[in-house]
Parts: C-alpha cells; structure tokens; sequence
C-alpha cells in the first residue's frame, strides 16, 4: 500500500471512512428516507449557520527543500479537510528550492507577502531573522499585539518552552516597542518532559569492549579514552565484513568528533566566550581548553588512530562504513535509526555502547546543556495591511491546531480512522502501521506530520507518554542511553547575546566571515609536532585579532558590568 499521489491517499481515505459510510444506508423505507433527508436538511442548514467563515490562505513554508515535507495534494487532505471545517481556513502550501533569506529580501522588497509565513529566526541578527525585522520596519509584518488576547493558545506560544535570552534579545527587540509580530513554533512546554534529550557522547563496539574486559563506565577521562583507543589499535579487531576496525573516528564530515574531546571543556557552557585567569572576557578559541583539544586530537591522528577521511566523507560513506562496525569508537549520536536497519540487525553482538559519560574538568558528566527552552526556532507571521477579519480567521485557525484537540489532529490524523487511543496514548491504526513501513511517505500524504510545523509550546512528551508496551527496540535503546545523559538545565542567560550591544558586530562579522576555525583547527592536526600545529592556531587567533575579537570582548565586558541582573548571565 503506497500514498505516492493524492489518488492513492483518497482511495485509502476512502476505503477507511467506506464501513461508516455503508452502515449509514442500509435499511428503511422510502417515507424514512424522506424524513431523514429532511431532518438532514435541517441539520445542515444550522450547521452552514453556525460554521465560521471560509477564507484561502496562502502559507509559505520558506524553508529550502521544505516541499519533501508537503503531502502530494497540497490543496486537500483528510487534516486540511478537517481544519477547514474546524476554523473555516484553508491553507494553500507553497514550499521553496532557493536561499531562505534570499526570498524574504524578494517578498519585502516586491511587497508581495503571503498571507502567513513560516521562516527560520534563529537569533535576531541572522539573514532570514534580519529580512524579516526590515518586513516589520516597513510595516509589511502584520502586528498581532491587540489580537491574541483573544487567542490564548497563540499567545502562550510567545512564552512558554522559550529561553529567557530568546524572548529579551530576539523576540522582543526595542525597535519592536513591545508589540509582536512572530509567533515562536516548533518550541518544547515548560515541561522538563517535553526538552529534547539528545545522545550526543561516545560510543564502542560492545563486542570490543568486552574482549578487552573493559567496563564502558570507566571511561570519564581523556586519558582513559586514549587507552581505550590503543588497546583497540593493538586489539586486531575487525569488521562485520572481515576489515580491519579503524580504532576511532565520526560520521559525515567530522560529525562530531569534538564529543571525543569534550572532556576538556571547563564546565557547561552557554556561549563562544570562557573567563581568563583574570576574570577577563575571551574569544574561546584564546582558551586553555582549546589548545588542550587540538594537541589531543594531533595526537591521535599522528599515531594512525583516528579515521582522517570522516573530515572530508559524505554520509552516505560514513554510513557503509558504521553499516559493518568499521570504526571502533566515535563521537557523536546515538544513530539508532541507521544502526538498527544495518549493523544491528546482521551484526547485534557489535553494537554500539555508550562509554562513560566523559567528565568536564569541573567534574561533571558532558551532557547537553539546555536553556530551559528554545533558544532559537521557526517563526510565523503574516502579511501587513491584510484585514482584521483574516488576520482573525488565521489566528483562529493557528489556536485550534494549539490546541488538545488540534495537536492530536495534525500529528496523529482523525481518531477512528488512522488513529486510536491506546493505554492512554494515541496508536495508528494498523493500517496506517502497514502503509509506513511500506512507504515513509505515507504519513505525510494523509496530511499527517507537515502541520504540525506550526504547532509551539508541545506537550507531546509530557501529555502522551508512550507506555512500555508499546516501546520499540529503539525506543528502549535511546531511553537507556538518555538516563546515562541527563539534560544539564539553566536558566541563565548567554553572555554571548551582549554581542547585541556592540555597535561594531556586523562589521566584526562581516571581517570574520572568511575565517573558517574549523578548517584551521583540523589543518593543526595535521601538523609535523605540536609546536607547528600551535603555530597554526597562532595563525588563527591573529586573524581573530585583526578581524576585531578583542574589541568585542571588552564591549561585552562593559554589558556584563552594566547589565541589571548580572547573576542571570552564563558564560
């Protein structure tokens, strides 16, 4: 069963709805027919009365490659059917293939802006984040702020599962003179539940771990690390296919070997500054700790250790090599996803353990550090000098969907029909079960999954747990490393986003864009000694210098001295 175009969609739609449908009409005698189609009558005509207001509007999801995320019929689905009814609004989608800030700058400065939008603001001075405050300059950015009283589910969009820094330093800018104009989506609640735990750390092959009687627990330090990492070098291990296991490495493009040399970050930090000695402001790349990173992975790659081809490697090779167990310990992710339909099912014994969890040098477990909310994310907004009433409608519409009810809709479908509730929690159907398996397409061409997009604050985690019974082998694996990786939750707010402040950032940046850190620090790795792979890096750091790090430094020096509340900032 596959849903590759609306007509298959319809055709499963159909065949669902098609039992209710054929109960309906059975039985009765012609007179009956008459009074049921009259009272069918009747109840229609109340139910016109009652319904809201038909509006089309048009819906940029300005996200580049954004359209593999639409349904085949971007006009009709069971889900826009059923929000249409609910709110009187049907959505007409339009995805883009180009540069996002690119067709921001070409909606402003044409004045041709959709009726609602949904754009990337990850911080307030990024591309799209800047077209869209010169939108809002112009006036082109519908402000929202004597609306959404009368929408509370809108409204708690603008507050909750968002990061203190977020709302002060991107969402409620001064030149917005404390109106609003973006609605925040894709964001956690306020539910510990409902953050994103991630499984960023390092990982073993369990097989190599016990041939050499290591306990993965044991490894918190670096040096412990590099142990490991020798004795697998020395080991003679091999891979699924009979190949010689590379002791260490990561997956596409690098990512992300830094989590093998976590263990010399100083503490949780929220921001691209660390304190010297001193008590001074620096650029981190000035740090001890940095220095201490790059001569541990120049120590690595030097001795044959670490899979230099993963820096250059596409993901498609990084997953044939991990499909077969090549690479003996790597940092980054847990991968479930890929490992489980490769190396897990020919290989089980080989996989892939989470050692640990490292140690930073203030002791504590590397883990990830959340904000306590969303410190970037999507926005929404719609189009300036639309009429009130269609502003209303579209509000009206984005609130339903905010809702239980809504949330339940656009994730999960129609109850009884692609979904039921189960211990509790919402279940697809078997058939919908069916139909994923054989086409990852399928949900989104019920509709299922891409409105979601517009959803902010979500409780998915923390409402509908999934019950244990229900839990799939992956499930299971995740939850069992995430215990090991708790969240480290602040409500501290950057020192980076004092940058703000500094009259000189876009200039500092505009200098500093041509300096690739990244590329200089693995460029070190390489380097004949760890006299030359410092020299590099001096290299680097001059270029910081001349581009006019220091500079911004001590201006969020001053901002940290001035700031009202010093105590609620984190390095």
């Amino acid at each position: 069963m596959k849903y590759r175009t609306k007509k298959t969609a319809a055709l499963f739609m159909s065949a669902i709805l098609g039992l209710g449908i054929l109960t309906g009409c059975a039985g009765g005698s012609d007179s009956g027919k008459t009074q049921e189609n009259a009272a069918e009558g009747k109840n229609n005509a109340q139910q016109e009365a009652a319904s809201p207001e038909h509006y089309d509007v048009n819906f940029l999801f300005c996200w580049n490659g954004g359209s593999v995320m639409l349904p085949d019929d971007q006009d009709h689905n069971a889900i826009l059917d059923k929000i249409e009814e609910k709110t009187g609004v049907r959505l007409h989608m339009e995805a883009i293939a180009t540069n996002e800030t690119e067709k921001l700058n070409t909606l402003f400065s044409s004045g041709t802006v959709p009726d609602l939008v949904s754009a990337a603001y990850w911080w307030s001075g990024a591309g799209e984040a800047l077209a869209i405050r010169k939108g809002i300059e112009e006036s082109l950015v519908y402000d929202l702020t004597d609306l959404l009283p009368d929408y509370p589910n809108v409204a708690n969009l603008l507050e909750e599962g968002l990061a203190e820094g977020y709302k002060e330093f991107d969402l409620n800018l001064p030149e917005f003179n404390g109106r609003s104009y973006l609605i925040p989506t894709e964001t956690p609640s306020s539910n510990p539940a409902d953050l994103e735990t991630l499984t960023y750390g390092v990982y073993c092959r369990k097989d190599i771990l016990e041939a050499l009687e290591i306990d993965p627990a044991s490894i918190t330090s670096e040096d412990a690390l590099y142990d490991l990492i020798v004795k697998i070098s020395e080991g003679g291990f091999k891979d699924a296919v009979g190949n010689p296991v590379i002791p260490a490495g990561a997956w596409h493009s690098g990512w992300r070997y830094s989590d093998l040399v976590a263990g010399f970050d100083t503490g949780y930090h929220l921001s691209n500054y660390r304190e010297d000695e001193n008590g001074n402001v620096i650029h981190y790349a000035f740090s001890e700790e940095m220095k201490n990173k790059i001569l541990w992975m120049r120590r690595l790659v030097s001795e044959g250790l670490f899979d230099v081809e993963c820096f250059t490697q596409n993901s498609t090779t990084a997953q044939e090599k991990f499909a077969v167990g090549r690479i003996g310990v790597y940092g980054g992710g847990a991968q479930a996803t890929e490992l489980f339909n490769t190396l897990y099912k020919t290989n089980p014994e080989m996989e892939y353990t989470l050692v640990g969890p490292l140690k930073n040098q203030a002791g504590d477990i590397c883990t990830t550090v959340s904000q306590g909310g969303a410190s970037g994310s999507p926005v929404l907004f719609l189009a300036g000098g639309m009429e009130e009433k269609k502003a209303r409608a579209i509000l009206g519409m984005l609130d339903y969907i905010n809702s239980d009810e809504g949330r339940l809709l656009v994730k999960y479908g129609i109850e009884g029909e692609t979904w039921n509730m189960v211990d509790g929690y919402p279940t697809y159907t078997d058939e919908v079960q069916a139909a994923m398996k054989e086409d990852a397409s399928a949900l989104a061409n019920l509709g299922l999954g891409f409105y979601e997009k517009v959803v902010g604050a979500k409780t998915y985690n923390s409402k509908y747990p999934v019950p244990e019974n229900q839990k799939t082998d992956v499930d299971k694996y995740l939850d069992a490393i995430k215990a090991k990786l708790p969240l480290y939750i602040t409500n501290k707010i950057s020192v980076g986003l004092l940058e703000r402040s500094y009259e000189g950032m876009n200039d500092y940046y505009d200098r500093a864009s041509t300096i690739d850190l990244g590329q200089i620090e693995q460029r070190a790795y390489f380097a004949a000694s760890d006299e030359e792979a410092m020299e590099i890096w001096d290299e680097a750091l001059q270029q910081l210098t001349d581009a006019g790090i220091m500079e911004m430094c001590e201006s969020i020096q001053k901002s940290m001295e001035a700031y009202e509340n010093p105590d609620a900032l984190s390095y």
